[in-house]
């Protein structure tokens, strides 16, 4: 029975690395065959919505289709959101930004960064899948990937919508609520229902907006305003949940300060 369960998790865990690679790969060869514009946003969003359906399904695959209405609704879904929002900051940052891309070794090193992080995103899911079944005791590790998860998807969105160069306003209708449904999708993981976490969702959700346009207009670098709102949700949902029930509360406390403060004194010293 001890065999037949491992071979089993080898076989869930040899299809989610295989899900991991073609989409690293497939990025790449996206670009290296011209098939999207780099320049062209709406190239770059259907490309993204392009992967969340490829990474949704193939979640559901790699399962077997083994899961829960919980699982489908917050664990493959933040994961899927998590590889589109990854599409999105490597296509606007790396496909954009820099022309060595095309450097083999440089390129070798992106694609390998990108299917390590995907494939420990989906060991995550497939935990939280596993636990919609049965209680298991790797469940704090997954919270803990959830949280960092949540944190980076905040990265990669506020980097994108300020690479979308959108109206200011059209800009701030949107990243309210996708902060909002990033963080809620979180505390869903953590099995917190909506109503005990919204104002901390809702208070977070202001505070890193009121970050995010602190910063979007101090200089061009958006990769570097980006890691405000980002490091704004890294010490507030992480002083509420896990960190925030130590007992070196205060010392905690003092050093997620010191995260959103280094986060803006990097911008206002580099961000030109």
């Amino acid at each position: 029975m001890a065999e037949q369960k491992s071979y089993v998790d080898n076989g869930k865990r040899g299809r989610m690395l295989t899900l991991a690679g073609l989409i690293g790969v497939g990025l790449f060869l996206l670009r290296g065959w011209g098939l999207i514009d780099i320049n062209s946003n709406y190239d770059l969003l259907a490309t993204s919505a392009g992967f969340f359906i490829f990474t949704y399904i193939g979640l559901l695959v790699a399962f077997k289709f083994k899961v829960t209405w919980r699982s489908m609704l917050v664990s493959i879904s933040q994961s899927s959101i998590f590889v589109a929002g990854e599409v999105l900051f490597v296509m606007m940052f790396f496909f954009r930004e820099f022309s060595r891309v095309s450097d083999f070794v440089f390129l070798s090193i992106l694609l390998l960064i990108i299917v390590f992080v995907t494939y420990a995103i989906f060991l995550m899911t497939n935990i939280f899948n596993v636990a919609s079944f049965k209680p298991i005791p790797l469940i704090q590790v997954a919270s803990t990937a959830s949280f960092i998860a949540t944190v980076m998807m905040i990265y990669f969105i506020s980097f994108a919508l300020i690479n979308l160069a959108i109206p200011m306003i059209l800009m701030i209708s949107l990243i309210f609520p996708i902060y909002i449904a990033i963080m809620a999708n979180h505390f869903a993981q953590m099995s917190i229902r909506f109503r005990d976490s919204s104002i901390i969702i809702f208070s977070t959700a202001i505070v890193g907006l009121i970050a995010f346009l602190a910063v979007l207009f101090l200089g061009s670098r958006h990769e570097l305003s980006a890691i405000v709102p980002a490091s704004v949700v890294f010490g507030l949902i992480g002083l509420e949940m896990s960190f925030g029930k130590s007992e070196k509360k205060n010392v905690l406390l003092f050093q997620h300060i010191l995260v959103v403060i280094a986060a803006f004194l990097v911008n206002i010293l580099f961000n030109r």
